[in-house]
């Protein structure tokens, strides 16, 4: 726990927001190592939505982003609420972070300036059909599809080594419900 008390330490004896979504605003196992330090600590802290209306957002001296598991199918809301509540207090991450980092297509950035990332495939529903070839052109004979914008394994599809497999994976891009598109990792 000494990171954390690091990055904790400015914000001691203040309040502090963690924020989380609705259907997790109490219970986020992620969240249980830093709450019980921010106990130990005597830190005064509160788990609220982000989407909840009713939070006063102006008497929190900072709100920290933690468990928002439901900001992908509602990313430009999110966004807003973001932008929002910067205006208010403090939030930590900043909007330009939370903007950046909540589509993948970050990772790309990443390589370009020299940091080693997984290798990855970017394709879009018009691509779907350049699936198979794409795989085997990298020799990735199983893989797997991800969201653009995604937390978890939501909307992710394991792509085995097999004709009806990768069909299956074609047709899934082809049809996907996210606008940005799909990664796909060996």
């Amino acid at each position: 726990m000494g990171t954390v008390h690091r990055v904790f330490d400015p914000l001691l004896n203040r309040s502090l927001a963690l924020v989380t979504c609705q259907n997790l605003p109490r219970a986020a196992q992620d969240d249980a190592p830093l709450f019980r330090h921010l106990h130990e600590v005597g830190q005064d802290f509160e788990s609220v939505a982000w989407d909840d209306p009713t939070v006063p957002w102006r008497d929190f001296d900072a709100a920290i982003v933690r468990t928002t598991w439901d900001y992908c199918p509602r990313l430009p809301e999110f966004l807003a609420w973001a932008r929002r509540v910067s205006a208010e207090t403090r939030l930590i991450n900043p909007v330009e972070v939370l903007t950046w980092n909540t589509n993948k297509r970050y990772l790309a950035a990443v390589a370009a300036e020299g940091a080693p990332i997984i290798p990855t495939e970017w394709v879009s529903p018009a691509e779907a059909d350049e699936l198979p070839e794409r795989l085997a052109a990298r020799g990735w004979g199983r893989a797997f599809v991800k969201p653009v914008v995604g937390a978890g394994s939501d909307h992710t599809l394991r792509v085995e080594d097999s004709p009806q497999s990768r069909a299956a994976a074609v047709e899934f891009v082809r049809n996907y419900p996210v606008a940005e598109g799909a990664l796909v990792q060996p």
